[in-house]
């Protein structure tokens, strides 16, 4: 089991979490990067502060978003997004859902919901993909966790992973 996948759920009471997805680009056949496919994205993270999940996803449908949303979100959280279909069920399993229409503003004019926090998120998810032009899929789990790892551990990030290196049992 990896770091990211021990971290405990998101959120809780008075706390807001933005969610979106994501398109990520990978190497088809271990190719160049013109030789790529679409390897969609899932994730969230909650407002003011470096605490994510991102999971990848075969399909951005609502059984399947909800199903990630249940195991890794506090049912007392509030949940902000923007206006994907998929996201019409949110009120009725957490504590809100507000949402942004992208098609007319990015910061919502009536409540100042925006999703701004997962949009940089996503930058910085991507940048080892652009990096390299594209990952192998079945190196894709394994960037997303590191990253997942940097960004809650900060300035911990290598204290983190010696500390796991001591700990590990064959």
């Amino acid at each position: 089991m990896t770091i990211a996948a021990r971290y405990p759920i998101l959120g809780g009471p008075g706390t807001v979490m933005q969610v979106d997805e994501t398109a990520l680009h990978t190497k088809k056949f271990e190719k160049g990067c013109k030789d790529t496919e679409v390897q969609w994205v899932f994730g969230g993270i909650v407002s003011g502060t470096r605490e994510a999940f991102a999971v990848l996803v075969e399909d951005r449908k609502t059984a399947t978003l909800m199903k990630i949303m249940k195991e890794k979100v506090h049912p007392d959280t509030i949940i902000h997004s923007d206006c994907f279909a998929s996201y019409t069920q949110l009120n009725s399993h957490f504590a809100g859902h507000m949402t942004v229409n992208h098609t007319t503003n990015f910061v919502n004019p009536i409540n100042g919901v925006h999703t701004n926090s997962i949009e940089s998120f996503w930058s910085r998810l991507k940048r080892p993909f652009k990096l390299s032009h594209g990952i192998p899929n079945n190196e894709c789990e394994m960037v997303i966790a590191e990253v997942i790892v940097r960004e809650r551990e900060g300035d911990q990030f290598m204290k983190k992973i010696f500390q796991e290196i001591k700990n590990y049992r064959c």
